[in-house]
């Protein structure tokens, strides 16, 4: 056994100590000895220091290892559990690197996982999915609601930003869905609706004239009863006819076939006419409805004079219909705001439930609490029709309300430039 190998099973204080015993003889003049000794001492320091860096590097190789059987295991549990969802999903890091993507989103984008985002910008480059993964990567979530492919096939886009905590994100979720089935079966629901209204307004239309000839004597005198009866059948009968053209309506706004004449629209004129059609029926049920004039002048507003009176018609009978009876009160006003035309329709009434005032635009959609208050009114089309209206007219329709207080109901126009 030589030297070093003597050298090496001292510990690290030792070789310290004999590395400064070193220095303290070469300071006496024993070069000779401090030299050999100075050697050693540095060459066995050197040779620990290696001895600690490679025994960290084998510690930090092997948990860099389990880590990554680690990821690999739950990357593969991942896979085997989503493997068969019918929603496509894709995941990606804040910079727009894939790290995932299930096995349905590979199969409609037809790429493997390093490829799908390309594919997706590809497959859908119509409907502009790189302008809303850039706001997605903007932490904005966004939405394409429908995006047919070339094959037929029509899916629903969403993107999503992935939050750990208040204003911190770590990656976007893309999630698509095949909803071909169910735009088909929509479709189809449409065209029964279409076929089903046309055949019912023929035979009530005529119903109806031949009450309002009974009611006007035109086959005899009626007597107190049959008089109540009749009215009653008449108003059963309007209030169907009312339902069919609602229902055709809302195919047409659904098929895309609704037509708009425009022109330009005085919304006071408008306003009066309507006022003056449901006054009688307002002051039935002892609600008042006024209209604040503004103090600016009101501008004309581009629409279809038809429609855009019947979205002011249902806001102002939905607010007549569920203000408080007696003493509701119903107030209309119009102001400019920029290039459009804000029309304002308010009441004290029931108001919106709060857990339902996302819902309060869908189609057959009422309120439970005006379900109960007026229960013989109503087919839950009105504001669906409005909403589809006032948008395809270019402007915007919202709300605020409070249960039990009120509510208040906005709709936009655009002004005859």
């Amino acid at each position: 056994m030589d030297i070093i190998d003597v050298f090496k099973k001292f510990s690290l204080n030792h070789k310290i100590l004999i590395a400064f015993l070193a220095v303290a003889l070469a300071g006496a003049g024993s070069g000779y000895i401090a030299g050999i000794l100075s050697a050693v001492a540095v060459a066995l320091l050197f040779f620990n220091f290696i001895s600690k860096r490679d025994k960290a590097y084998r510690d930090l190789q092997e948990r860099f290892d389990e880590r990554t059987r680690a990821l690999d295991q739950e990357t593969d549990k991942l896979s085997r559990i989503t493997q068969y969802m019918d929603e496509g999903a894709i995941l990606l890091d804040t910079e727009g690197n894939t790290l995932f993507a299930t096995k349905r989103a590979r199969e409609i984008l037809g790429a493997e996982l390093g490829g799908v985002k390309e594919a997706l910008f590809t497959k859908f480059a119509n409907f502009r999915v790189r302008e809303h993964f850039r706001k997605c990567s903007h932490n904005k979530p966004s939405r394409i609601p429908e995006a047919e492919t070339e094959d037929g096939r029509v899916f629903s886009i969403s993107f999503q930003c992935l939050q750990i905590l208040k204003g911190l994100y770590y990656g976007h979720l893309i999630w698509l869905r095949d909803i071909t089935e169910e735009k088909a079966l929509e479709r189809s629901k449409s065209e029964f609706v279409a076929i089903a209204s046309h055949q019912l307004r023929t035979p009530a239309t005529i119903v109806k004239g031949n009450i309002e000839m009974l009611l006007d004597q035109s086959f005899g005198k009626l007597n107190k009863e049959q008089r109540n009866i009749l009215e009653q059948a008449d108003a059963g009968n309007t209030r169907m006819i009312l339902l069919v053209n609602d229902m055709l309506d809302v195919t047409k706004i659904e098929r895309g076939q609704m037509e708009f004449e425009l022109e330009d629209l005085d919304m006071e004129e408008i306003l009066k006419s309507i006022i003056s059609d449901i006054e009688d029926y307002a002051e039935k049920y002892g609600v008042s409805i006024s209209y604040e004039k503004s103090k600016e002048a009101i501008s004309t507003v581009r629409g279809d004079r038809m429609r855009v009176r019947q979205v002011l018609q249902n806001l102002i009978d939905n607010a007549v219909r569920y203000s408080r009876h007696p003493g509701g009160e119903v107030d209309v006003s119009f102001r400019v705001s920029g290039k459009m035309l804000e029309a304002k329709v308010s009441d004290n009434g029931i108001g919106i439930p709060e857990a339902e005032k996302g819902k309060i635009f869908s189609r057959f959609y009422r309120a439970s609490n005006a379900v109960k208050f007026s229960s013989g009114g109503g087919t839950g089309l009105g504001l669906y029709f409005a909403k589809s209206v006032v948008e395809k007219s270019g402007g915007k329709i919202w709300f605020a309300s409070e249960e039990g207080k009120g509510t208040t109901f906005y709709f936009t126009l655009p002004i005859k430039r």
